[in-house]
């Protein structure tokens, strides 16, 4: 073996680690049941669930979606829920089109702290009376569409005291406004479902996505919103692994949000997404490492290779890199290339055949190359900005999100 095979190998093992988790994950994601468990009628999780929807300038989309939920509500009973928006910092109508289709709103003024996490931490500290009052808390985005069954599902995973936490699969509601939506359609299916699933099987954590989650309100009691960052679902996720505590995954219940399709809103949200990510690794990588060496354990150690993970374009484009180095040298570690690669191929399809992806996305597929370019601007973006901060992003028609 060459001296370059050998320093390249050294250089790949990062990468070969990172593709066997993820190869691990999409193995085990096919042992989770699709059954939703009945809930003993005198059971806690029968009472009423208390909805948040934080909405900064949502005018546009905050009618439909209190709607969507109070209908939703309506359909599963006996489940009760109460629709809580936060209007952030608004300057539009978002109030008072929240209180006309039937939610309590509750007004946040402070444009210094502004962002998600912070005002979800101050609802969480100023109405822990309301959050007593209903056993279960989840927290849906404000231009967001809850799947059929949702709250009654959902509430249904929490039969084992040992359940803190549940994240329901999280997608695109309009994967067909362009090719960019269709693609991030597909990584959403894998990453919102094939991959956390996988990880609770084998003892991990899926990790809280933003959107569709659900937890015992004594939770969220003890612990308001620590995390104020632009990926602040991802700082509350590695807080809660760090103490020990789990997210779950579900099957069962899914929620649907409408995403940028323009390349400017979408480079902003992509930016924010995984520049918030990469913000992350440098402040959390330390801690877990810290916390494994004192007291290892899988749930640890599964949040650690889970932050090391790069996006999927950047996995394949190191994949693609080694796997032509050694092409290109005579190596007999090609194969070793090829078998990283047919793991994030055989990743990919696995999210697409899990979820019943229609055939439009299939085809879709084919837009992947321009896709990969595009996401190097992003990261280009990320890397030339010497600092992240909370933006909106634009949606067309008028509608906004955080």
């Amino acid at each position: 073996m060459s001296l370059l095979t050998v320093l390249s190998l050294l250089l790949a093992l990062p990468i070969l680690a990172v593709t066997l988790y993820l190869g691990l994950a999409t193995a085990f994601s096919f042992t989770t049941t699709h059954t939703v468990a009945a809930v003993p009628e005198d059971s806690d999780e029968n009472g009423p669930i208390l909805c948040i929807v934080p909405a900064h300038n949502e005018a546009g989309t905050i009618g439909g979606t209190v709607r969507g939920l109070i209908q939703e509500s309506a359909a599963c009973p006996p489940v009760l829920v109460t629709v809580a928006v936060i209007a952030d910092n608004c300057t539009d109508n978002t109030a008072q089109e929240a209180s006309l289709a039937g939610a309590q709103v509750f007004e946040r003024n402070d444009p210094l702290n502004r962002g998600k996490g912070q005002a979800l931490d101050w609802f969480i500290r100023h109405n822990a009376a309301l959050l007593a009052d209903h056993p279960l808390t989840t927290i849906i985005d404000a231009d967001t569409r809850a799947g059929s069954g949702y709250f009654r599902n959902m509430s249904a995973q929490f039969t084992s005291p040992e359940v803190q936490s549940v994240q329901a699969f999280y997608d695109v509601a309009n994967p067909f406004d362009g090719w960019r939506n269709m693609l991030l359609s597909i990584a959403l299916r894998c990453l919102h479902h094939t991959r956390p699933a996988g990880r609770t099987r084998i003892g991990g954590t899926a990790g809280l996505k933003g959107n569709g989650m659900m937890f015992r309100s004594s939770l969220l009691l003890r612990y308001g919103w620590p995390a104020g960052s632009i990926v602040e679902d991802l700082e509350f996720s590695l807080r809660l692994a760090a103490e020990g505590i789990r997210v779950m995954h579900t099957n069962a219940a899914a929620v649907y949000g409408d995403m940028p399709f323009t390349r400017k809103a979408a480079t902003t949200q992509r930016t924010r997404w995984e520049g918030g990510r990469w913000l992350m690794v440098r402040a959390w990588l330390p801690r877990l490492l810290k916390s494994f060496c004192t007291k290892p354990t899988i749930l640890l150690f599964d949040s650690i290779l889970d932050l090391l993970t790069p996006p999927l374009v950047l996995l394949v484009l190191f994949q693609m890199a080694f796997t032509l180095l050694w092409w290109l040298s005579g190596s007999t570690l090609t194969w070793l290339g090829l078998l990283m690669l047919s793991v994030s191929s055989i990743y990919v399809l696995t999210g697409l055949i899990q979820t019943r992806a229609p055939f439009r996305l299939w085809l879709a597929l084919a837009a992947a190359p321009a896709y990969v370019l595009w996401k190097l601007t992003v990261y280009a973006a990320i890397i030339g900005s010497r600092q992240l901060n909370w933006i909106r992003s634009e949606r067309e028609g008028g509608k906004q999100h955080e």
